[in-house]
């Protein structure tokens, strides 16, 4: 979509509502001149931006930890836009990923690194497909509830000094 567009889309949305925050998802954003592109390109499109992150264990990079550290430092530096990341669940080659240790460790680094306003999980027919989705859904918003409470307090000091 053209940024005018865009523009004008956004424009529509928040002249019905402007008291509602508007979100901005793009890939990549551990990448410098992604974030800088997201922000050149669509400056006004969006009170938060994030990142839609793959952390697959065959293609480690970017990791949880480099989009949440890029996406912080990045949105601070441009005027503390609201920040936002979208984390995977999901079912590849059979398996269930992430485990709840995985998940913990993602939102480790988010809070280490981010200020987020919203985390988004994806995605939810995937979970669904999985080989255990019951446990899968269980590890989920367990994960979830205790970031929620600030369990995951105890591991910023660590991933700060990383």
């Amino acid at each position: 979509m053209p940024k005018a567009a865009l523009q004008t889309h956004i424009s529509v949305i928040t002249g019905a509502d402007s008291s509602k925050p508007t979100l901005q998802i793009q890939s990549d954003l551990a990448d410098t001149s992604a974030v800088h592109r997201l922000l050149a390109n669509w400056t006004n499109c969006a009170s938060i931006i994030g990142d839609d992150v793959y952390p697959f264990p065959d293609t480690p990079h970017p990791s949880v930890e480099e989009v949440a550290y890029g996406t912080g430092k990045y949105c601070s530096f441009y005027g503390g836009i609201g920040q936002a990341i979208a984390l995977q669940c999901y079912s590849k080659d059979g398996k269930s990923i992430p485990t709840f240790s995985m998940m913990m460790d993602w939102l480790a680094s988010v809070y280490a690194y981010m200020q987020p306003q919203i985390i988004l999980w994806f995605a939810y027919p995937d979970l669904l497909s999985s080989p255990n989705p019951i446990g899968l859904w269980s590890d989920l918003t367990n994960a979830i509830r205790l970031s929620q409470i600030g369990t995951l307090a105890r591991f910023a000091p660590f991933m700060a000094h990383r």
